[in-house]
């Protein structure tokens, strides 16, 4: 799986504005049903969903979700203590 700032990267280079849920799948690096569970559960990047359409994502959204997902995974890394020196 890549990092947050490679998915960020191959996001913004993205040609369209809008993006499949495959082509999400394969940027993110999870499967289209793991991406489907997430839309179901609401955890994953916001989906646009039109009746009869299959749902596709907008490119600023999912930046947006990328974004805070990397906010929240600094929240929840702990500080790194340098080892002490013997003295």
């Amino acid at each position: 799986m890549s990092t947050l700032d490679d998915q960020i990267k191959s996001v913004r280079q993205f040609p369209r504005a809008e993006i499949k849920a495959k082509e999400l799948g394969a940027i993110l690096g999870i499967s289209d049903a793991a991406l489907g569970s997430q839309r179901q559960r609401r955890t994953g990047p916001p989906a646009v969903v039109r009746q009869g359409c299959r749902p596709y994502y907008d490119r600023a959204e999912v930046l947006i979700w990328l974004q805070a997902q990397m906010e929240r995974n600094a929240r929840w890394t702990p500080p790194v203590n340098p080892d002490p020196s013997p003295e």
